[in-house]
């Protein structure tokens, strides 16, 4: 979209080889389809379990002694299932032009507190660094609060610095360190 233009100007007569050349200066800024965040409906099944199997490869890439048979953490029926029930596990879908381009998986744990556990956060490769996954862990964060959630929680595998920053400015800190050795 047209942001600003400038008023016509004219060739520098003396400078220019075009003395009789008239432009303006136009900034133009690129607006983006906007993003909506909502509850899952049983429709996005399908394109959970797509974005389900692109976090698996992340995994995979991270972690191949782990994750090297692991297609998708949970399969369309699961996910059908965890959307019906509408109990304990939530799931929202972040939507643009008509398409899911993100998820987020959460439900409530007592921990020593009650806290909403984020189990996973996956947005579409052709959709990051739109403000998606914020988007994703406010509509998160907002379900917890209403449910008497205290903290927030989540897991993220070492070396996925991309998850890690995000997290961090989200304004998430390290609460807990899994420790593992290989027996």
């Amino acid at each position: 979209a047209l942001e600003s233009e400038s008023a016509p100007l004219k060739s520098d007569p003396e400078n220019d080889t075009d003395p009789d050349l008239e432009f303006t200066y136009c900034v133009y800024k690129r607006v983006l389809p906007p993003v909506f965040v909502r509850k899952a409906a049983d429709a996005d099944a399908a394109d959970i379990h797509r974005l389900l199997k692109v976090i698996a490869g992340v995994h995979r890439e991270l972690r191949p002694d782990l994750f090297a048979n692991v297609e998708s953490k949970y399969s369309v029926p699961e996910l059908h299932k965890m959307i019906a029930d509408n109990g304990e596990k939530r799931i929202f879908v972040a939507e643009s032009e008509g398409k899911v381009c993100g998820y987020i998986i959460c439900w409530q744990e007592q921990d020593h507190v009650k806290t909403l556990y984020v189990d996973d956060l996956c947005v579409d490769p052709s959709y990051r660094r739109r403000g998606v996954a914020k988007k994703l862990m406010d509509a998160a964060s907002k379900y917890g609060r209403e449910t008497g959630c205290v903290f927030m929680l989540l897991n993220a595998w070492d070396g996925n610095k991309n998850a890690e920053e995000f997290y961090r400015s989200y304004g998430m800190t390290e609460r807990s360190k899994y420790l593992e050795k290989k027996l």
